[in-house]
């Protein structure tokens, strides 16, 4: 081997060693730098997690922004229904009646679609074709011919002066039709709705009284005066008259004090 040779060798492991010492400070650099990014979270970790979170709250705020724009949908939907079933001009918009409602009955929530879902049914109760056994009564009051009722207290909460209520009254085999003219508050809380019977030259008023667990009514018809009282929605109404029990143990006539003979004015 010639001298060239030879130094063409000597410069070509030079080069190899050389090669091998930049890779083993590359790598040294890089063991020295990353232990310091695990310790100390790095900028772009950070910048990760602010994205996700502005994501996450992003998306919270379109589907708050989707939740309002539905709402706000159906309370329009509400709205055509509700004009539909109410020609009251005093309260000619839903939200009117429900601000109505919510002052008169304090401490109560009514709901649009509840509000709306009450007005469809007309009438003020249904009758039960079963007799309830949750009422207190005897043996004897439950089958003295009164009608058993389900009775719709939120369609009398409704109530608003100007409205029309209608009374089925199976006994009778009719149906009245109540106008309410106002609405009385009371002290304990308790609501009465009075009104009186349309169609009539004479006058027949109408009371309901709307409790919390106890509802009270009187109706004067042209056949005569009906009461009812219902235990929240179940009840009753009847004619007083059948309501009215005489003691048959007593006499119904009076006699007359036992006239005084002349004898008994005699005197000795």
């Amino acid at each position: 081997m010639n001298k060239m040779s030879v130094g063409i060798a000597l410069l070509l492991v030079v080069l190899v060693l050389a090669g091998i010492r930049l890779s083993i400070d590359r790598d040294q650099a890089i063991s020295a730098i990353k232990p310091s990014n695990d310790n100390h979270p790095s900028v772009a970790t950070a910048e990760q997690e602010r994205l996700v979170s502005a994501k996450k709250k992003g998306s919270h705020s379109r589907d708050d922004a989707g939740d309002k724009a539905n709402a706000e949908i159906n309370f329009e939907e509400l709205q055509e229904r509700y004009a539909d079933l109410s020609n009251n001009i005093n309260y000619p918009d839903l939200q009117t009646r429900l601000d109505a409602m919510h002052q008169r009955h304090a401490g109560k929530k009514y709901s649009a679609r509840e509000v709306v879902d009450a007005l469809v049914k007309g009438d003020a109760w249904e009758e039960l074709e079963e007799i309830p056994t949750t009422l207190p009564l005897s043996q004897e009051d439950l089958h003295d011919g009164r009608e058993f009722i389900r009775f719709n207290q939120l369609r009398i909460e409704t109530l608003m002066p100007g409205d029309i209520l209608e009374l089925p009254i199976a006994q009778l085999g009719t149906r009245f039709f109540m106008e309410i003219d106002n609405t009385k508050i009371h002290d304990n809380g308790s609501v009465s709705i009075n009104g009186e019977l349309k169609d009539f030259d004479e006058e027949f008023r109408v009371t309901m009284t709307v409790g919390e667990n106890l509802s009270l009514a009187g109706i004067d018809t042209p056949n005569g005066h009906y009461v009812l009282q219902a235990h929240g929605d179940i009840g009753w109404i009847a004619s007083s008259q059948t309501l009215f029990k005489p003691d048959l143990s007593q006499a119904d006539v009076i006699l007359p004090p036992e006239e005084e003979t002349s004898e008994d004015h005699h005197v000795h």
